[in-house]
């Protein structure tokens, strides 16, 4: 008995410690928003919401930008309407310049801008979907200079800035005094170092190398060494909608799986530059692992049980047993407490006393 004691108590420990992996395991899935089927409150949102609208900026190749047939184009805008097409909801497009988009949903008059980099400061009037892309800033400069090779160079410098870019919020943080030339887009600051008016731009390399070739400034421009940062392109959402931010979030993580994002990747670029899974281990592999603690757990339980029936038939057994033992004894035993009150007795005793109600086990 003292065994099965052991025995279920082992079982018990092992249950409490699979039962805690498990809710970790869960909250890890649930808290990183990564679950693929939408919660009712979400679909609710997209019933109420049937079109969902984002501004985004007109010269951003390849993420976002008008082609020369007028239509709204890139990875981000492409990945946005499969998610959209995916869930059910209409997604209408509004592109305009980098710094209007961003004042469109701050005022609530746009739902999200297509292509945002994350940032501590940028969080506190944004929310932020999962990164998608992985975008490094270098310092572009004209073929010929010498004077530039590395971001301290720039002080003093005339720079070509996109407005409201992520670059102007790097260059103060490491106290770089340059004279900021703001333009709408980084094709534009690009044809200022064509022209003379900038010495030098930090520019996204997707975007800037795409607006290079296009125009054939492959011989007239340079990048300065390593990238001064990479940032993580998101969907900006305006602040407090968190329940969109759920939906984006699974409809990316979506795409990941389902190779959407690899593919979208190959058709505008050739080359990877996704945002690395950091999630630890892949969501199927920790669903797999919930069912299957789940399952020991449940077998575990059934095994508890059994011992704790067979832990049960050994007491009695062992009950009955002694009972016997002292029925056969042909003198008159009882036990009592410390008041004297007789508490059991065996069948020499009950027939004495003339107890007719005794029970012979």
């Amino acid at each position: 008995m003292k065994k099965n004691k052991e025995k279920a108590l082992l079982i018990l420990s092992i249950i409490l410690v699979l039962s805690i992996i498990g809710l970790i395991l869960y909250n890890t899935l649930r808290n990183s928003q990564y679950l693929p089927d939408l919660t009712e409150e979400e679909k609710n949102y997209i019933k109420e919401n049937k079109t969902i609208n984002f501004t985004g900026q007109i010269n951003y190749a390849p993420f976002e930008f008008i082609d020369k047939d007028g239509n709204y184009n890139g990875m981000m805008i492409d990945l946005l309407r499969w998610i959209s097409y995916e869930y059910g909801f209409k997604i209408n497009f509004n592109p305009i310049s980098f710094k209007e988009a961003q004042d469109m949903v701050l005022s609530g008059k746009a739902d999200g801008i297509s292509s945002l980099f994350y940032s501590e400061k940028r969080e506190k009037i944004f929310d932020f979907s999962v990164p998608v892309f992985q975008v490094p800033a270098s310092i572009f400069v004209y073929y010929k200079r010498v004077d530039i090779s590395n971001f301290k160079d720039l002080e003093g410098k005339r720079i070509g800035m996109q407005r409201g870019d992520y670059a102007e919020e790097f260059l103060k943080e490491n106290k770089i005094n340059a004279q900021i030339i703001f333009v709408d887009d980084f094709y534009k600051a690009i044809d200022k170092i064509i022209s003379n008016e900038v010495d030098a731009v930090v520019g996204d390399e997707q975007v800037v190398w795409y607006h290079i070739f296009s125009m054939n400034y492959i011989d007239r421009i340079k990048v300065i060494g390593e990238p001064l940062y990479i940032g993580l392109n998101c969907f900006g959402i305006h602040k407090g909608n968190k329940i969109l931010v759920n939906i984006l979030n699974k409809g990316i993580q979506k795409a990941i799986d389902q190779g959407i994002l690899d593919r979208l990747t190959k058709k505008w670029i050739g080359k990877s530059y996704q945002v690395p899974e950091v999630k630890g281990l892949p969501n199927k592999f920790l669903i797999f692992l919930m069912i299957s603690i789940a399952s020991i757990i449940v077998v575990l339980v059934i095994i508890l049980l059994k011992t704790i029936g067979e832990t049960r038939f050994i007491k009695e057994t062992s009950e009955q047993r002694l009972r016997k033992i002292i029925d056969s004894i042909p003198f008159i035993i009882y036990l009592s407490d410390n008041n004297q009150n007789i508490i059991e007795y065996n069948i020499e005793f009950a027939k004495f006393f003339g107890i007719s109600d005794y029970v012979k086990s």
